[in-house]
């Protein structure tokens, strides 16, 4: 089985050695490692270039564009990719040693899967996470229905993922360019709405979480499943659980708009979530209401 490991880099000098090292360094090597360097400004080439120099381990491809986002970098490192299976890891994070390991006997125990995912942790600050995942403790296999437990946690996410790369071969699953907010939420729900997913509970992924120039631009966004998804014949095709996955994902960033006192994009991301779900539409107004109450 070959694993082809895609990671885009832009303005990530003082992680992105970390984030090449945990990979170089798994107890199962991966087949190679697609760096790319998606126009930064800073010193990351460089330190890319010098970790390459000094490793023969593992087989590095290293690619510069011009800065076209993550979406671009993702699927030029798709194309350029040999493996069986793709991970996608951002420059910020890190692999346990036993991670590739752990995921190849998930994908050997149940091959018929589309997507594969481990557990994580979340580093913010000083701080470490543990999020939910939505599964039972130690859960292993395949989801029975993974937009219902998606709704109760994080089972697929960014740098801990693992997808089939056949699944590439139409173009509908590739990452959507020029989008900046929900752009991996699009292909996860894509491919798991035409496949299964499988999920080992087993934290081996350390998402570190801090403000850099990507999330900032994402403030006022709208995550791209919310837009693309809410025209009428891509909506046609969501079934209960999808759409109210869907909304969710809109809710939680109306949420954080309505904590911070950003009205006017609390209305434009709450009228998207109207569409999906009015029942999770009027949340908000219920906690506003109780807490009125208290």
């Amino acid at each position: 089985m070959k694993i082809s490991v895609v990671i885009p880099v832009f303005n990530k000098e003082t992680t992105v050695e970390k984030c090449l090292l945990s990979v170089i360094e798994q107890s199962s090597p991966v087949s190679e490692v697609i760096v790319i360097n998606d126009g930064s400004t800073d010193n990351s080439g460089e330190v890319i270039q010098g970790v390459i120099a000094s490793t023969n381990q593992v087989k590095i491809k290293y690619i510069e564009q011009k800065n076209q986002g993550v979406s671009a970098a993702r699927n030029l490192g798709i194309k350029n990719s040999i493996g069986d299976f793709i991970c996608f890891l951002d420059a910020d994070d890190i692999w346990d040693e036993h991670f590739c390991n752990c995921l190849k006997l998930l994908i050997e125990d149940y091959p018929l899967a589309n997507i594969y995912s481990l557990h994580h942790r979340i580093k913010r600050g000083s701080k470490i996470i543990l999020p939910i995942s939505g599964l039972p403790a130690g859960f292993r296999g395949y989801v029975d229905n993974f937009f219902r437990c998606s709704l109760r946690g994080t089972i697929v996410k960014s740098s801990k993922v693992c997808i089939r790369s056949s699944v590439f071969s139409d173009e509908s699953n590739l990452f959507p360019e020029g989008v900046v907010a929900g752009e991996d939420l699009y292909v996860w729900i894509q491919v798991a709405k035409k496949g299964k997913v499988a999920f080992e509970d087993n934290v081996l992924c350390t998402v570190i979480q801090e403000e850099d120039e990507s999330r900032g631009s994402r403030i006022n966004s709208i995550p791209y499943p919310l837009v693309f998804f809410s025209m009428k014949n891509n909506k046609l095709q969501l079934d209960f659980d999808e759409k109210n996955y869907i909304a969710l994902i809109g809710l939680k960033h109306a949420f954080s708009d309505l904590i911070n006192l950003n009205l006017k994009s609390f209305i434009r991301r709450w009228a998207y979530v109207w569409k999906f779900s009015p029942i999770r539409a009027l949340f908000p107004f219920y906690i506003l209401l109780a807490h009125n109450k208290c």
